[in-house]
């Protein structure tokens, strides 16, 4: 019996074993190679805002401290009810005013068509309000601008100011990882999605492969928008933000935060590439697994409790160095992975169940689901 009981608990130390063979891009950061910039490249900046007026507050001043000047920032104000008009404007941008959403639209991929009709740049760069590049971030976009490139993404890193916010450390990474970018192959894997936060592409090839009209009733616009380039033969990558752009997701507390993954991320797990979702699946096996050990342990052979108790500690070790990959998690994150992983299968699971009734799902005054 003994013996039984170590076969599942030999199984989670090969799913952490894998674990660092499938994710080694990501322990690497996924470093991509530096150019030399090549003329002039106009990029036009384009934000859709909803209610963004604080968020902008931190980002139009990023963007402006820049080391190389964009050709315009552009705010697309969908309908806000707050300062979000005044705050750009005050800000330098050029606010462009929201028209009243379609029919068969979702409120994001509206407003970032807007914003695509407004530009003039050669290059877009779609960035949400809540993100904020770091210095340098402009000149780098530039050194990525080369031939042959047709869409770049960056995961932003997650920017943790209060003791709630470290409960999306594995909806972060799972958003990391499902991008495809950063596994066994890296950028060289065939199926590489975008991160929506921000997404840099070639103006005339995002025309040529539809815009956001194309993904206009995507709840994760941004995978399908991906599909598109693909299919046209385009070249798509994605890389980490870390030391290039930050953003902080849900700062309006616990239920806000909770609600915003309950949003897409039952969508997102059926838009994950295979391999990504392959790698995503064997570690939350692992992970599952030690859970399930610990708390069995009293009642476990004192052979398999000590067993338990090292896997614990591996683990452990192992979220801590994920999780500071995509934010700066605390390290009491990682060694309470128990908790915050089973905070991430509630939600998961409600948001299946929910999207299987076909129940409504409201983000900012609208349904999204």
């Amino acid at each position: 019996m003994g013996l039984l009981l170590l076969i599942p608990l030999a199984v989670a130390l090969l799913c952490w074993l894998s674990a660092w063979a499938m994710f080694r891009h990501l322990v690497k950061e996924n470093e991509h190679r530096q150019s030399v910039m090549r003329g002039t490249v106009e990029i036009s900046v384009v934000i859709p805002a909803r209610n963004e007026e604080e968020n902008l507050r931190r980002l139009l001043p990023a963007l402006a401290n820049q080391d190389y000047p964009f050709r315009e920032i552009i705010v697309v104000d969908d309908e806000s009810n707050d300062r979000t008009f005044s705050v750009a404007k005050e800000g330098g941008a050029k606010v462009v005013s929201g028209r009243k959403l379609p029919e068969g639209w979702n409120g994001k991929p509206w407003a970032l068509k807007q914003g695509r009709e407004a530009a003039a740049g050669d290059w877009l760069l779609f960035l949400d309000a809540d993100t904020i590049p770091l210095p340098g971030f402009a000149l780098e976009l530039v050194q990525l601008a080369q031939p042959g490139v047709s869409a770049i993404s960056f995961c932003p890193y997650h920017r943790i100011e209060s003791c709630y916010e470290n409960l999306s450390a594995f909806f972060q990474l799972s958003m990391v990882v499902g991008t495809n970018a950063f596994g066994w192959r890296g950028d060289r894997a065939p199926q590489i999605e975008f991160v929506g936060q921000c997404l840099f592409v070639r103006a005339e090839d995002y025309d040529r492969a539809g815009g956001h009209e194309s993904v206009k009733a995507m709840v994760l616009e941004n995978f399908h928008l991906a599909h598109q380039f693909r299919s046209l033969g385009m070249q798509c990558r994605t890389y980490s933000g870390k030391n290039r752009i930050e953003m902080r997701m849900y700062p309006d507390g616990f239920t806000s935060m909770r609600n915003g993954w309950l949003k897409g991320f039952s969508s997102g797990a059926e838009s994950t590439p295979a391999p990504a979702l392959v790698s995503i699946s064997v570690w939350f096996t692992g992970l599952s697994i030690v859970i399930v050990s610990l708390v069995l342990l009293p009642f476990l052979p004192a052979v398999a409790s000590a067993f338990s108790l090292v896997l614990y500690l591996l683990y452990a070790v192992q979220c801590a160095v994920f999780f500071r990959r995509t934010g700066n998690y605390s390290l009491l994150t990682a060694f309470m992975f128990p908790v915050t992983f089973l905070f991430f299968l509630a939600v998961f699971i409600h948001g299946c169940n929910r999207r299987a009734r076909g129940a409504a799902s409201l983000w900012k005054g609208r349904d999204v689901a």
